[in-house]
């Protein structure tokens, strides 16, 4: 059954799920608990803040000596969030970011980018600084940058969270049975932060669909993806093995406090392979923007 099926089925056939549920008086996500326990991830919630703070959304970047603002097609590109990754809570057990640090986030002021074309590359930058915070100096906006494109500076808390992957990733849609979709729902409502929803980590809150590691993989390696086309590519099956070493680093949500609008109320979603997480290694961090 199709996303689009389950989500508008659900209301008809809730009440009717939950008379079953309660005769027969147990939970219907009981025998696959263990599984779902491993697959639960953590992550951060990037959640306003109410006085200043490093970790913000837009303003103007704190950026070592000798920075250059990044540039796409001769363009400045736009500001997006920096993050001081000492701030970033430790969770034992959870391979994850760097301790120290500091990451800036910057993308296509025109936003005339998605992800989904090699060419792509570029339009988007993700710094990171192991440097000691008085390293650090207020940046220039640069000859060139929109003053739309000059975002307000919006403080961000870090705030740890639980995650679950996207009911129509295809490990979940093998792992439920129909009548457990509904308490899957439940389950990822009962985590999920509101909007805006920006965070570090953990599974993405996809809009159009739970693949996009298979894109990152496949635009990465040169493969167009805006279209049917890429997919049957015939370096296909070569390439797409390496979709399953990519996961999320970052989500940014449309926000009106911080006059971000990705296309139609969309969101930014910066993936990075394990392998260069392991190793803090962010230059090769692929984006992708979805929206409704």
């Amino acid at each position: 059954m199709s996303f689009f099926a389950r989500l508008f089925g659900r209301r008809a056939s809730k009440d009717n799920n939950d008379r079953h549920s309660s005769r027969r008086g147990g939970d219907p996500l009981a025998e696959i608990r263990p599984q779902l326990d491993v697959l639960r991830a953590a992550g951060f919630h990037l959640k306003g803040a109410p006085t200043s703070s490093f970790a913000r959304l837009g303003g103007l970047p704190l950026v070592p000596e000798g920075f250059v603002w990044p540039r796409y097609k001769e363009s400045p590109l736009a500001f997006i969030c920096q993050i001081d990754l000492s701030e970033v809570p430790v969770i034992a057990g959870e391979p994850g970011l760097p301790t120290r640090g500091y990451l800036s986030v910057f993308y296509d002021q025109e936003q005339s980018t998605w992800g989904f074309d090699p060419a792509d590359r570029g339009s988007w930058r993700v710094f990171y600084w192991d440097v000691p915070r008085d390293a650090l100096f207020p940046a220039a906006a640069p000859i060139g940058l929109y003053e739309q494109a000059l975002f307000p500076a919006k403080p961000l808390s870090i705030v740890p969270i639980r995650t679950y992957p996207g009911d129509s990733t295809p490990l979940i849609e093998t792992l439920l049975s129909e009548a457990q979709f509904d308490a899957y729902f439940d389950l990822r409502d009962s985590v999920y932060v509101g909007e805006p929803s920006h965070h570090l980590l953990g599974y993405p809150d996809a809009i159009q669909g739970d693949h996009m590691e298979v894109e990152c993989q496949l635009a990465s390696q040169g493969i167009y993806v805006g279209d049917g086309r890429g997919y049957r590519d015939e370096r296909l099956a070569d390439i797409r093995e390496g979709a399953s070493d990519w996961r999320l680093l970052l989500q940014i949500d449309s926000d009106d406090d911080a006059d971000f609008m990705w296309g139609d109320v969309g969101r930014l979603y910066f993936w990075i392979r394990r392998s260069d997480l392991a190793r803090a290694h962010f230059d090769d961090v692929w984006m992708v923007l979805q929206c409704s």
